[in-house]
């Protein structure tokens, strides 16, 4: 069996160790409040709900956070995308005439084609193709019963 690499062992070394400390923290804790404090059940539950609030407060913080990052992201992609084919090089003069289109007229195209996307975040709108009509009669069974 060939060795893993170093920063691997390594990572798995450092995650091992902390979710070795995370259960401990856990289990003595509970076992503190139990004996050392005589905490009863409802005391218990109280303790095991505050250990998992810094969860539930980081990750609202943490998602909306991506989700504002992500949002970022895609619309510095969009823009430069949309630099670069404006400012793409011109065919000379003498290549086949087309029609030139002009930016607004490319970004209707590319909304259009993401709005008649059937799996896009569009999808169960009024505009998109209504879904093939069902059998009128229920289908004959092949095997009989």
């Amino acid at each position: 069996m060939p060795r893993l690499p170093h920063a691997f062992r390594i990572f798995w070394l450092g995650k091992a160790v902390s979710l070795l400390g995370t259960a401990t923290t856990a289990t003595l804790l509970s076992m503190l409040a139990a004996t050392e404090l005589d905490a009863g059940p409802g005391w218990m539950g109280v303790l095991a709900a505050a250990s998992w609030s810094p969860w539930l407060i980081l990750a609202q913080a943490v998602s909306a956070a991506v989700g504002v990052l992500l949002d970022a992201i895609s619309f510095l992609v969009s823009a430069v995308c949309l630099a670069r084919a404006r400012l793409a090089p011109r065919p000379p003069d003498d290549a086949v005439a087309m029609p030139e289109e002009s930016l607004v007229q490319r970004i209707r195209a590319g909304v259009g084609v993401v709005a008649r996307d059937p799996f896009g975040p569009l999808k169960g709108r009024h505009d998109l193709p209504a879904p093939p009509p069902r059998p009128s009669r229920p289908l004959e069974r092949s095997i009989p019963a």
